[in-house]
Formats: C-alpha cells, sequence, structure tokens
C-alpha cells in the first residue's frame, strides 16, 4: 500500500512539475502555432487536449522503455530523436486506425485533433524532457499527463485573451500572433512569480 501512495504522490508532484514549472506553451511557447488554430476553433479544445494527453503519456512510456536500449549504442544521442519519433508514429498509426468505425463528423474531428497532436512539437518536446530527467515510471506518467493539461490550460487561457489580442487598439503589426507572443511571455512571467521565483537585478 505505502508503495502504490509512494507511485502515486511522485505521479502528482511531477504532474504539477510539468503544469506550472516545465510547462510547454508557457515556458518554451512551443506549439504556439497550434494554440493559435485552437483559438480560432475552440470547440476541439478540449477533445485535442485529450489527445494530445494520451498521445504524450503513451510516447513517454514507450520512450521510457527503449531509453535503456538506445543507451547502449555510441551513438545514442543522435539516435533519440529518431527513436522517439519511431514511438510517436506508430501511436499516431494506431489511433487513425482506432477511428476508422467512428461515424462522421466526430470522425473528422477526432482524426484532425490526433493529427494535430501527433505532428507537434509539444509531444515530442515533452518526451525528450521526461527522458533526459531520467524519471522513473511514476515520474514519467506525471510528467506525460501534467504536460498534456498543462498545454490545454494554458491555451485555454489564450482563448479567453483571444477577443483582446485581435482588438483595433492594437497596432496592425502586433496584432494576432506576435500579440499572442507577447501574451505569453507576462503568462509566463505572472505564472512563474505565483510559484515563487523572482526577478534577478
Amino acid at each position: 500500500m505505502d508503495l502504490i501512495f509512494s507511485f502515486l504522490g511522485q505521479m502528482f508532484i511531477y504532474g504539477l512539475v510539468a503544469v506550472f514549472l516545465e510547462n510547454s506553451l508557457l515556458s518554451r511557447a512551443m506549439g504556439s502555432s497550434t494554440a493559435v488554430w485552437l483559438m480560432r476553433d475552440h470547440r476541439l479544445l478540449l477533445p485535442f487536449g485529450a489527445v494530445l494527453t494520451a498521445t504524450i503519456l503513451l510516447s513517454s512510456i514507450g520512450a521510457y522503455f527503449i531509453t535503456p536500449w538506445v543507451n547502449q549504442s555510441v551513438y545514442s544521442y543522435e539516435l533519440f530523436p529518431l527513436a522517439y519519433s519511431v514511438i510517436i508514429c506508430l501511436f499516431y498509426l494506431i489511433a487513425i486506425l482506432a477511428t476508422i468505425k467512428v461515424k462522421q463528423p466526430r470522425k473528422q474531428d477526432l482524426r484532425l485533433c490526433i493529427h494535430r497532436s501527433a505532428l507537434n512539437s509539444v509531444v515530442l518536446g515533452s518526451v525528450l524532457l521526461s527522458t533526459s530527467y531520467g524519471l522513473d515510471l511514476a515520474g514519467v506518467i506525471g510528467f506525460g499527463l501534467g504536460s498534456g493539461i498543462g498545454y490545454t490550460l494554458a491555451v485555454w487561457m489564450l482563448r479567453v485573451a483571444a477577443p483582446r489580442l485581435r482588438s483595433k487598439a492594437i497596432p496592425k503589426s502586433f496584432r494576432g500572433f506576435p500579440a499572442m507572443l507577447i501574451y505569453i511571455g507576462v503568462l509566463s512571467l505572472a505564472v512563474y512569480g505565483m510559484i515563487g521565483h523572482t526577478v534577478a537585478l
């Protein structure tokens, strides 16, 4: 029982780390173009978030198990991105095949979410981060779940501010994507401030 609670506790801790400290969108601006797409078609935010979280989670678990084998190679540093990309592509194909019997229009929306989530820097970036930190299985699962949930929450915060980011009061040169990147920077500073970081002067 203690082992189970320890496993779940570690999952929870690394999940929080991924949501707040290592948020892929707020800390590294990964998946920014996908965030813009979700702001325009916000009805797919939750389905996309679920598919993205599942993709990151399964890919991270797969990467956890093949990492020891890749480490045995002299060219392990070069092979890691390739091996992880193959894992992501494998889960991508499985997900596409799993939607064959789904009826339209849900099938089209679901496949769009699968395309956008698998072909996204957030997935590969999260997998590389979780393995480079040398996390155990509990940490990998927690970090994978937290990465997907954290990205979805960050996009939701952007969606709330979307009407103002497209306001005519903003100069044309900054309106849209540039304004969104600036807003991501402000959100990042706010989150880092809330969790106790201070600006070094």
